[in-house]
């Protein structure tokens, strides 16, 4: 597919994205056509897959003060504020950086509602640091990660899913899981290999392409 990926939306990621991100960058004025006609092609190409990710990072008590498409107008919005700062590296780049707008527009919504003075404007990287992952919201969003988690997780067979389980929803690691089911570490790797196939498989099917990264991580 040259380097193409499936975004789950209808069309297709590739050097497209690089080529629409470009010309936004290239246009001085937004009100021209040339920005408005890349700027529909882009969000044409990301709707559907930002607004997945959106539903299922948005938990029960934060929809009540920012629904699923606010998040997602608010994100874009951070999007073209630091359009600059995008580096094009490869053929998730773009979904993953507009992922990234999307994480801090929800994390600045939740601090706004639980500080006494609105909040502001959090960085990103203050609120993930160590000492930030026992206030409210760092231990919603994790439950609402393992909430999804687990309702992927049970349609996987038995068989993968106590090890995936283990491996990574609780942390161990795999020899310490190896030990807890009793199974040669060559036996679980090889388990833990297939059951992630068919963990893909289930959480893509749901949530859409690319939410296993999401949800998961990359180094699988």
């Amino acid at each position: 597919m040259n380097g193409s990926s499936w975004t789950g939306d209808g069309v297709f990621e590739s050097q497209s994205s690089q080529a629409l991100v470009e010309r936004l960058k290239a246009s001085t004025a937004k009100r021209s056509p040339g920005f408005q006609e890349a700027f529909r092609k882009l969000e044409r190409l990301y709707r559907h897959r930002i607004r997945r990710l959106a539903v299922h990072l948005i938990g029960p008590e934060l929809r009540k003060r920012l629904g699923e498409d606010d998040a997602v107008s608010m994100a874009w919005g951070r999007a073209f504020k630091e359009l600059g700062s995008f580096e094009y590296r490869h053929k998730r780049s773009f979904y993953r950086w507009l992922a990234k707008q999307l994480k801090r527009v929800i994390l600045d919504e939740a601090r706004k509602a639980e500080t006494p003075d609105g909040g502001g404007d959090t960085d990103w990287g203050e609120i993930a640091a160590p000492n930030r992952e026992g206030d409210a919201f760092c231990i919603a969003a994790k439950e609402e990660v393992a909430r999804a988690l687990e309702s992927t997780l049970v349609k996987v067979p038995l068989l993968y899913r106590e090890v995936l389980r283990a491996v990574h929803v609780e942390g161990l690691d795999r020899k310490a899981a190896a030990e807890r089911f009793g199974r040669l570490p060559n036996t679980l790797t090889h388990q833990l290999k297939r059951g992630l196939e068919r963990w893909r498989d289930v959480i893509e099917r749901k949530y859409g392409a690319g939410a296993f990264e999401d949800l998961v991580g990359d180094d699988s």
